[in-house]
């Protein structure tokens, strides 16, 4: 990402990761910009019925996903698995490619020496709008994609629990963002917010 900072070593690291642990695609561990020793960051977890994404704060095996703000991936995967997925524009594309390698038998990990310092929202800003769309509008295009059978859940647990934030929020005017985005995820942001 270019709100990133990386380190003089991050490349080879991510080579070696590679050819020692023999996956195709290696994310790096995230650290706060502002506070380098503070973890953002070490991959992601996505409950596909709530829509929740829990991200780790240490370096663990168990992640769905590598977060997409520092990836490498091989000449391999590529050519398999093909560029990342456009339709997301932001948000889940990783995830996407995550899934989309794993149908091709390929693997990932997240490699605790590569070591990246995110500003982390500062192209799009965390909590603004847009970011909220397109988080959104990603969750039910992802959802539709790689959970049919679940997604009716979905809609219900994950959009009565956002209808419930924004309120908690005062943020009513995304609440309709959410039942544009249900009848229709692939509009883009000014098709919908005015």
């Amino acid at each position: 990402n270019n709100d990133t900072v990386v380190r003089p070593d991050v490349l080879s690291v991510l080579v070696e990761a590679q050819k020692c642990r023999g996956n195709n695609l290696v994310g790096s561990v995230l650290y706060e910009y502002e506070k380098p020793d503070r973890i953002q960051s070490a991959g992601g977890r996505y409950n596909a019925h709530t829509g929740w994404i829990r991200i780790n704060k240490e370096p663990d095996s168990r992640v769905d996903y590598p977060v997409g703000a520092s990836l490498f991936i091989t000449q391999e995967f590529y050519r398999r698995v093909g560029p990342m997925c456009e339709s997301y524009f932001l948000f889940f594309e990783e995830y996407d490619w995550v899934l989309r390698a794993m149908a091709e038998d390929m693997g990932f990990c997240v490699e605790e020496k590569s070591r990246i310092y995110h500003k982390g929202g500062g192209v799009i800003g965390n909590a603004s709008k847009f970011s909220d769309f397109y988080g959104l509008r990603s969750k039910i295009l992802f959802n539709r994609k790689y959970f049919g059978l679940t997604v009716f859940l979905f809609y219900v647990l994950h959009g009565g629990l956002y209808i419930i934030n924004r309120i908690r929020r005062g943020q009513f005017d995304r609440i309709p963002m959410f039942f544009k985005l249900l009848r229709n995820p692939k509009l883009h942001y000014h098709e919908v917010v005015d």
